[in-house]
């Protein structure tokens, strides 16, 4: 039997158990071997699936919060716009100048939690929950704090949700290497099972596992024809 090594992936381990499993079902003497494989089998599956969701999930959930994100920066742009406007576009002017100290640019360049922050500094500086507002902010530029701050609030949202997803990837990638042990250890033991019960014809008891492989050689008059032989042993 040639035994998948740790770094086998499901789909290989799988396909070996499909074989296996085909060829205890055709043995009477392999029903109760064939059970105990079919559930690690089945849960190997069930693993790989879950993996497989999780995975997609978190792809999923990173393109939601880069929509989130995109949607945060346009309302940065747009005070940026409206910000330059009131000082005439000299950005050394307030508001303007502590709104945005390093221009749109810097503005945009956080990622993450760290643009959530940034946008919400803005936020604060256009319309406090306490106190007056930054010097200088017209009625219309703080009309915009509102709307930043919906968006701070959706991207962040979606900021968990994405770290929830990457989280329970992770945690379904080790659930299927621990379905792939499991796998592994109910193979070679259904192979040690196998050549108890036929200890004198070792050709029956490799009969019932999928041989590994081999790469063909190549004749010299014929480089690509293929090699003749029957079904793996």
């Amino acid at each position: 039997m040639d035994m998948p090594g740790d770094s086998a992936g499901s789909d290989s381990l799988i396909e070996l158990g499909v074989y296996t499993l085909a060829a205890l079902g055709a043995d009477r003497s392999g029903t109760e071997l064939a059970a105990a494989l079919a559930s690690k089998q089945d849960g190997l599956r069930a693993a790989k699936r879950g993996r497989d969701a999780s995975d997609e999930g978190a792809i999923a959930a990173g393109a939601l919060a880069v929509a989130a994100e995109v949607d945060l920066e346009g309302v940065l742009r747009r005070i940026d716009s409206r910000a330059l406007e009131a000082v005439n576009k000299k950005r050394g002017l307030e508001p303007y100048a502590t709104l945005l100290p390093g221009n749109l640019t810097q503005a945009l360049a956080p990622m993450g939690r760290a643009q959530a922050a940034e946008a919400s500094r803005i936020a604060n500086l256009l319309a406090p929950s306490t106190g007056a507002r930054l010097a200088g902010v017209t009625d219309e530029l703080a009309g915009f704090a509102p709307e930043l701050r919906a968006r701070v609030a959706a991207f962040v949202t979606r900021i968990e949700g994405l770290e929830a997803a990457e989280v329970a990837a992770v945690a379904a990638y080790g659930a299927e290497l621990t379905a792939r042990r499991v796998w592994r250890e109910q193979y070679r033991k259904t192979h040690a099972l196998l050549t108890a019960l036929y200890p004198s014809d070792l050709r029956k008891v490799e009969s019932f596992f999928k041989a590994a492989k081999k790469a063909k050689k190549a004749t010299a008059s014929s480089p690509s024809a293929p090699s003749a032989g029957g079904a793996a042993g």
